[in-house]
């Protein structure tokens, strides 16, 4: 099982709001792996996924867990969910600012560990990060599970 660091960006919502996603519905905004042809994709059900945003001045760690199986498989994967599958989760999302219309999917954790805002950790030494999820390097994975042990 790979594992993953998802990163969350200042171009939907800020790290509050990502963070408040995660804390009432268990879920991280992510784009479907179609609308990125060639991408990494998304994490599977069981991976183990850190959660981090950055706006310039450098990644802070939000919390992390392991991905829940979707109830079905959509846009090519099984770790998938939206509106359908839980509802509420998209007005919830879109009263944060996230936007994405009915198509909006989220990945969804099985007891999440979110650390408290506002004093999120800074993750120095993430390297470059791309927006959404990517396998995590063995030197990201060091960090980021002595920050925050991830069973």
């Amino acid at each position: 099982m790979p594992d993953w660091v998802h990163c969350a960006t200042n171009q939907q919502v800020d790290a509050t709001n990502t963070a408040s996603l995660l804390t009432t519905h268990q879920a991280i905004w992510c784009t479907p792996p179609n609308l990125h042809p060639g991408g990494p994709g998304v994490p599977a059900a069981d991976d183990r996924v850190w959660l981090v945003w950055r706006n310039g001045h450098g990644p802070v760690l939000l919390g992390g867990g392991r991905v829940l199986p979707a109830p079905r498989h959509l846009y090519g994967t099984d770790s998938l969910w939206t509106n359908p599958d839980m509802d509420g989760i998209r007005a919830a999302a879109e009263a944060l600012g996230y936007t994405g219309g009915s198509a909006m999917s989220f990945i969804r954790l099985d007891h999440p560990q979110i650390l408290p805002p506002p004093g999120f950790p800074p993750a120095a030494g993430l390297g470059p990060l791309a927006g959404g999820p990517s396998p995590a390097t063995p030197p990201q994975i060091a960090i980021l599970n002595g920050m925050l042990p991830l069973p």
